[in-house]
């Protein structure tokens, strides 16, 4: 066990490896970590999570079509991108 992890802050990160959102909050949290007068007291444990488990590997679409697909017409900018 790291010494940290004993004494410090455990920060428990779920993230889905393809979600672009997920790397931008891991990312900016990694960089706050590193700007933190205690940054050697914190821990960070990485955690895998699927957006969308349900979804066969042979499902490549656009994003803005499988959105619309997923959760209908509820925005525009959906379709667009």
């Amino acid at each position: 066990m790291n010494p940290s992890e004993r004494t410090g802050l455990r920060i428990d990160l779920w993230a889905d490896v393809i979600c672009p959102w997920c790397y931008i909050g891991a990312a900016r949290l990694q960089r706050a970590v590193a700007d933190f007068e205690h940054s050697d007291q914190v821990h960070i444990v990485h955690r895998s999570f699927e957006l969308d488990p349900g979804r066969a590997r042979s499902d490549v679409q656009p994003v803005g079509t499988m959105l619309h697909e997923k959760f209908g017409p509820k925005r525009r900018s959906w379709s667009s991108g």
